[in-house]
């Protein structure tokens, strides 16, 4: 379409050329022109010739600028487009973890990038290259922030907590209200239990609305779990287990109240076991029957079918054991814990023992169930953390 664009416009201008050069030699008229004392008589066509001539050498004359700038802009396309190669690599192999081959292609980048020293820093930092690149980061205030980052996450790996909270320190009293200050702030006050100072940046990120209100309640909650805080901690978030843990340790009068809040909210394992403590002089029949009172709390919870079915097998009511285990199975993938107990109901109500067999052999090849999985990594644990045991994420550790 372009170009047929630019071919109908080329013909209407040689048209239009052509007509004027016919129109002026039946219409040639003359020109007079009066300067300074002299007297200058020519034709129309003359004229428009001069005009002419005099745009076509100006033409002449800009057109080699003109064609050196194309070049130039085709080359640095040219190398645009194998920094973007080159730059995809590095970044491949950093994600690959494959970073040995980065030296030579960052020394390939630099030199189609002279400018990009920042970038090129970066990319030394990212593919764990021996130097002082955070430091060099720090001055460029564009890249300040990843910097300071990388300054305080090597302080980290390197076990060195006191030189990482002297830097945010520093940073807070710089940025006090800067959200990747606080959030850096957060992360490793909490994981040098420092959680009052914790909690002040977790507010200060709120405050920035950095997070979410269901975020900041489940971090806050969290927090004030850890500051022995547990009833203050389960009034702003049921949905967190250790809440109601400790808040029924803390006010045992009111701990069936609060678990049965806490299953509303957020089922877990943890809450089931610590209800059933409450009835522990009750026979097995009767803790069934709690269960069932539990799980009514929360009709469509997941959870529902397997502490049924722990509580039926601890009341040898194999029948009910099953059915639950069945309606769970036809949703949900088997665990470890499942088959073991299908195995028991097997030997329990039919002493099937091959079948019993064949489903203990299959916990050989599923995992068992966990409580709690990590939002950031994914690491499955049954115990509970303020941070997880494998990323250090704060608050990340959620029921599954």
């Amino acid at each position: 379409t372009i170009m047929f664009a630019k071919i109908a416009l080329w013909i209407i201008t040689a048209f239009a050329a052509i007509f004027a050069v016919l129109w002026l030699g039946d219409n040639a008229g003359s020109v007079k022109i009066v300067w300074l004392g002299y007297v200058v008589e020519t034709s129309v066509a003359f004229c428009i010739f001069c005009v002419v001539a005099f745009m076509v050498a100006i033409y002449l004359l800009v057109l080699p600028a003109r064609w050196l700038k194309w070049i130039e802009s085709r080359l640095h396309n040219r190398r645009n487009k194998k920094s973007e190669a080159l730059l995809i690599t590095i970044l491949t192999n950093v994600l690959c973890k494959n970073t040995e081959p980065n030296k030579k292609l960052i020394e390939q980048f630099a030199k189609l990038q002279p400018k990009a020293k920042a970038q090129v820093l970066m990319l030394k930092a990212l593919s764990g290259q021996e130097g002082d690149f955070y430091a060099e980061l720090i001055k460029n205030p564009t890249t300040q922030q990843a910097g300071w980052q990388g300054v305080i996450a090597e302080h980290v790996k390197r076990g060195e907590l006191i030189l990482a909270s002297d830097e945010v320190e520093k940073l807070l009293k710089k940025n006090p209200k800067e959200t990747w200050v606080l959030k850096e702030a957060l992360c490793l006050f909490a994981l040098g239990k420092q959680w009052q100072k914790a909690l002040t940046c977790l507010d200060g990120l709120y405050k920035n609305k950095a997070l979410d209100k269901n975020t900041y309640l489940y971090q806050k909650a969290t927090l004030l779990v850890e500051m022995n805080k547990g009833v203050e901690a389960f009034d702003i978030c049921p949905a967190l287990p250790q809440a109601a843990l400790l808040a029924a340790k803390q006010k045992p009068a009111k701990a069936q109240k609060i678990f049965l809040k806490s299953w509303k909210n957020a089922p877990s394992f943890a809450v089931y076991r610590a209800y059933l403590t409450l009835f522990a002089k009750e026979n097995s029949l009767a803790q069934f029957k709690r269960t069932e009172k539990l799980c009514a709390e929360n009709p469509t919870a997941k959870l529902n079918a397997l502490v049924l079915a722990d509580a039926a097998i601890t009341a040898r009511l194999w029948s009910e054991a099953k059915k639950e285990l069945e309606g769970y199975l036809a949703q949900y993938p088997l665990t470890s814990d499942i088959a073991c107990q299908m195995a028991i109901i097997e030997m329990e109500t039919s002493h099937n023992l091959a079948q019993a067999i064949q489903w203990i052999q299959k916990t050989d090849s599923i995992e068992a169930n966990t409580d709690y999985i990590c939002a950031k990594c994914g690491k499955k644990t049954n115990e509970w953390a303020a941070l997880c045991p494998v990323c250090n994420g704060f608050a990340e550790l959620k029921v599954k």
